[in-house]
């Protein structure tokens, strides 16, 4: 039987009770508190947390401070007890319920993280608490905290796991109160961690395959374990995943990787981050059987996956569906114990994947149909970046909705989305709204936009709501010029005009913000970004068609220079080489 965890917000004896108008009344600014936060004794780390989470929020909601208290079995209260969550109720790993009653609310999960994210529920639905970035929570000053009287709601998350690899999701107190929880986010004790969640340490989860067998180690004496390539074999490229030997001595590994740390769920047994497949004879007749290049990595990944689950049932193993594999095989079923991680990044990015014409996305589209019907375990790995220019205006925001949507409707249950780093094109949005997506894909994605940008930036968010919709007004022939992972700033998205015009918005918008240090930061932010790019566009003409030269160029770049500095680090690309070819050439447009 699985342990339940309760976590009861009773209006005890020690603090009273009280009923408004608008329910059951836990605070009011100026008296002692009316209720206290009860646990029971011998809470774990993580229900302690939550319970000194509610009580520091309340505070700084209401200037009251509501008491911990501990009791363990019937010392909670005859009421409070009947109010506990029985075994079986299928709330799930992370789901909670939050219920109100004369006894009090209680907050309900099947595991502590679930009681954890109950209230950040609760705070968030019910106070007006927004946590809107690593560095920025809104708290909003109240002078009463209640709940409904009649409130019993429940929530689920629509994905089991929830992740947003952006550099700023990466805190781990900021990713649970997002209530994201994959491997990338470091989750603690205090946030309900316990390992299973995550991937085995030291292999992760994509392109394990070289670690697994390092060329360093093996080519030499083995070449044959390794890619034949215009009939020679690489040291570069792939494994020779139909070699016996290959096949045992990955076993071998992965076998020894689990019993070292055999807490984890997931192991990655996946291809290098290379287009350098195998052509010896075997590997093609394994291409030409299956129809695909993901034929002999299925069945090798397979073989493996028997053997992990004659010593470890229930162990996972994952691998990829990337680039030259994305394609599903024929004639071949994945075992029940290997996961499919789909990477979505050649498609659309303008339109969701269902209705854009581009033949990338319809590619997608029947890929994914295919492998939702050959895998029991599906992740997807998503994308949200322009890999050549993270700062450069990247209108996908609303694609995610529909997108999510229709992963879940193929069946994942996993979702890793592959995001920029600091500062860049509306990351702070798209990590909130990912992340509430990911929770609940049936919110209403404009309301979630405006309910962010009002508390992000305050006052101005009018006008930086204006800007964001004019990026998001261009249109064209998706089909012939699609939004794209290898977007660039000349490529017909963007004109001069929309990023004149947008600067001039932004501008406007920071003079509502002046005192409001944080917001006018946050504005000053969103600035950067079609300041950025409309700097490369001039640089990559030679100053410009209309001839842009020193006196109009400097007083972007001094912005631009100025608040690189201000927000850093902010890394323009993925490649180095990008970013100093990209800096090299804005800087350019005012050399004397």
């Amino acid at each position: 039987m699985r342990s339940f965890y309760t976590f009861l917000v009773a209006l005890a004896a020690c603090a009273g009770h009280a009923m408004s108008d608008a329910g059951i009344v836990l605070a009011v600014r100026g008296r002692p508190a009316d209720a206290c936060i009860r646990i029971a004794s011998g809470a774990g780390p993580c229900v302690r947390y939550a319970a000194d989470e509610l009580a520091a929020y309340v505070r700084r909601m209401t200037g009251v401070l509501m008491p911990v208290v501990e009791a363990s079995g019937d010392a909670v209260g005859l009421k409070a007890a009947e109010l506990r969550v029985r075994p079986g109720c299928g709330l799930g790993p992370e789901g909670y319920r939050l219920k109100a009653s004369q006894a009090g609310l209680l907050i309900e999960g099947e595991t502590p993280r679930g009681v954890l994210f109950g209230v950040y529920g609760l705070l968030e639905t019910f106070g007006g608490v927004e946590w809107l970035s690593w560095t920025q929570t809104v708290v909003p000053k109240r002078e009463e905290f209640s709940v409904p009287s009649g409130l019993d709601a429940t929530e689920r998350p629509a994905l089991d796991m929830r992740e947003c690899c952006f550099e700023d999701a990466k805190h781990p107190d900021f990713a649970a109160h997002l209530r994201l929880n994959g491997p990338f986010h470091e989750l603690l004790a205090r946030h309900g961690a316990d390992g299973r969640h995550g991937f085995v340490r030291g292999l992760g989860r994509c392109h394990t395959l070289p670690s697994l067998m390092p060329a360093k180690e093996f080519f030499k004496d083995h070449p044959e374990y390794f890619a034949m390539m215009d009939g020679k074999r690489v040291p570069y490229g792939q494994l020779c995943l139909t070699n016996p030997d290959v096949i045992r001595i990955v076993t071998e590994r992965v076998l020894e990787r689990i019993r070292k740390d055999p807490v984890p769920k997931y192991y990655g047994v996946s291809q290098a981050d290379a287009l350098c497949w195998c052509e010896c004879e075997r590997c093609t007749a394994g291409y030409d059987s299956t129809g695909a290049y993901s034929g002999p990595l299925v069945a090798f990944v397979n073989q493996i996956a028997f053997e992990v689950e004659k010593e470890f049932p229930g162990k996972i193993l994952e691998t990829l569906a990337y680039r030259y594999t994305r394609m599903p095989p024929q004639r071949i079923k994945l075992r029940p114990n290997v996961m499919i991680c789909f990477c979505s990044f050649f498609r659309d990015y303008r339109e969701p994947h269902r209705v854009s014409s581009y033949f990338r996305s319809r590619d997608l589209v029947r890929e994914l149909d295919g492998w939702s019907r050959l895998a029991n375990h599906l992740m997807i790995w998503d994308y949200s970046l322009a890999v050549r220019h993270y700062l450069m205006p990247f209108p996908d925001v609303m694609t995610y909705k529909d997108n999510i949507k229709f992963y879940l409707e193929k069946g994942a249950t996993e979702m890793l989305v592959l995001g920029s780093g600091h500062g860049s094109d509306f990351a702070a949005l798209k990590i909130w709204l990912y992340a509430k997506l990911m929770w609940n894909p049936d919110q209403d994605v404009d309301a979630l936009i405006d309910r962010f940008l009002a508390g992000y930036y305050g006052a101005a968010a009018p006008l930086v709501r204006k800007y964001f919709d004019s990026i998001y007004a261009l249109r064209r022939n998706t089909e012939k010029m699609p939004l794209t992972f290898y977007e660039e700033v000349d490529d017909g998205n963007l004109t001069d005009e929309v990023l004149e015009k947008g600067i001039a918005v932004l501008e406007a918008a920071e003079e509502l913000v002046k005192g409001d240090d944080v917001r006018a930061q946050n504005v000053r932010e969103a600035r950067l970004s079609p300041v950025y790019a409309l700097l490369l566009r001039r640089a990559r003409r030679g100053g410009g068609a209309r001839g842009e030269g020193r006196l109009a160029n400097a007083p972007l770049l001094d912005f631009f220079e100025r608040q690189m500095r201000e927000s850093g680090p902010i890394r323009l690309a993925e490649r180095v080489s990008q970013v100093d070819a990209n800096m090299s050439a804005i800087r350019g447009l005012v050399a004397d």
